[in-house]
């Protein structure tokens, strides 16, 4: 899976990362500008440019839908890339103020067709999103916010995205 993850980056457009992650948020915005969102991203390192190719955007997006529908007023999305085990890594952080996961469905979230949405959810979107991330060495964990919500960690090690130039 990782060899299929290096070449979709490599067929991928390049971008630095803090666009990257901007330009995804405003795409998802214009989708759900209703849902108010603090956002804040801080490296102390130079943003890495990056080949990334349209199913990590939909995969981004798609934890973005998640959070806001747990959470349609706010959420917060904290993002850094940092040296992590000898790797470069983005972190991205989605916070919903929902009302949290239960034990049953942190059992079972990311498994197909398990929704905690009712009748409008299939189950697919979470375990997709965490189907991609992973193809690119990454992973989407989600855990109950000590406080109150959700919390989405994205974890991606960049090494395999950059652009060597």
């Amino acid at each position: 899976s990782s060899s299929v993850g290096q070449a979709k980056a490599e067929s991928g457009s390049p971008v630095d990362v803090y666009t990257f992650l901007l330009q995804t948020l405003h795409r998802w915005q214009d989708i759900r500008p209703a849902v108010k969102v603090e956002y804040q991203c801080a490296s102390t390192l130079q943003p890495p440019v990056i080949s990334v190719d349209r199913t990590l955007r939909h995969a981004l997006i798609n934890l973005l839908d998640n959070a806001a529908d747990a959470s349609p007023e706010y959420i917060a999305v904290h993002a850094t890339w940092l040296v992590q085990d000898a790797s470069l890594q983005l972190h991205v952080d989605i916070r919903d103020f929902g009302p949290g996961l239960s034990a049953n469905a942190s059992k079972k979230l990311g498994t197909p067709f398990y929704s905690t949405k009712a009748q409008e959810g299939l189950g697919l979107g979470l375990y997709l999103s965490r189907l991609i991330f992973q193809r690119f060495g990454g992973s989407v964990t989600l855990s109950k916010h000590p406080q109150q919500g959700t919390l989405t960690r994205i974890v991606l090690p960049l090494d395999s995205l950059i652009l060597k130039g």
